[in-house]
């Protein structure tokens, strides 16, 4: 489960060669480098400020194994919203839905449907999904997003976010009434 992200995420971008090796070397890291600290999730919130890329990585996947009693983290998992590397973003994401109440969540989600990297947005729309009627607020970039998002899957050309937004409208849409 640690790596589950990671994987998904590097399948879309390099060959399965490299990703096998890479899977490896950061499977290998995590079960060595583990949160530690005062607690665990103080511990997980240093490595989430880190510079370092595997930490901060390891980070979110630890808080996001510990559910709701790493609620702590929240605010540091928002900032890790506005990460450079896209994987912290899409790892950031999947904490929140883990450790934040929709009312935290939601307008931070809203605001990645638009982010550059079409993975993060499609990790967005998923993520909204999962909230239901709570985040009717999204409605309106959801449709948007489910007729003009441009990115597509290199793995099978399909418009990934598209498809996404349209299932999370129909689930929106049922839970509202």
């Amino acid at each position: 489960m640690i790596l589950e992200s990671y994987i998904i995420f590097m399948e879309t971008i390099m060959p399965k060669l490299v990703m096998r090796l890479a899977t490896f070397l950061i499977a290998t890291s995590l079960l060595v480098n583990g949160c530690t600290g005062n607690s665990e999730v103080s511990g997980c919130v240093d490595k989430l400020n880190s510079n370092d890329f595997d930490a901060r990585l390891e980070a979110l996947q630890e808080l996001s194994k510990m559910g709701f009693k790493a609620h702590n983290a929240v605010p540091e998992v928002l900032k890790a919203l506005g990460d450079n590397e896209s994987l912290i973003r899409y790892n950031a994401i999947r904490t929140l839905e883990k450790i934040a109440s929709p009312s935290e969540a939601i307008p931070a989600l809203i605001k990645l449907l638009d982010d550059p990297e079409g993975l993060v947005r499609s990790r967005a729309v998923v993520a909204l999904e999962v909230y239901g009627s709570d985040a009717a607020a999204a409605l309106p970039k959801l449709l948007e997003l489910a007729e003009n998002d441009p990115w597509i899957n290199p793995e099978n050309d399909e418009y990934v976010v598209r498809k996404l937004a349209r299932k999370a409208i129909s689930t929106i849409d049922a839970d509202r009434t």
